[in-house]
């Protein structure tokens, strides 16, 4: 992770994307196009790669350098999802 990149919530789309600002290249670094659903109003936990969950959206995101976690927030549901990065 670098100074120089740039994340965004792509809100439509269900994912998050990184744009290395030197090179312009943009990576997915969560989300697979998939609108996360609940059915029973509990989010389960899930472990596993990043680029296999569905996602709520993103109306917000936070970036803890310390930890190297990115936080996103989406309104629609009231939720908030944590990606540790590498």
């Amino acid at each position: 992770m670098s100074n120089q990149d740039l994340f965004v919530g792509d809100n439509g789309n269900f994912r998050i994307r990184r744009i290395a600002l030197s090179t312009k290249l943009v990576t997915t670094l969560a989300g697979n196009g998939k609108q996360f659903e609940v059915s029973n109003g509990n989010q389960p936990l899930y472990v596993g790669g990043l680029l296999n969950i569905n996602m709520r959206g993103s109306n917000g995101l936070m970036l803890n350098t310390f930890s190297n976690a990115l936080y996103n927030f989406s309104s629609g549901q009231v939720s908030f999802q944590k990606f540790v990065l590498n």
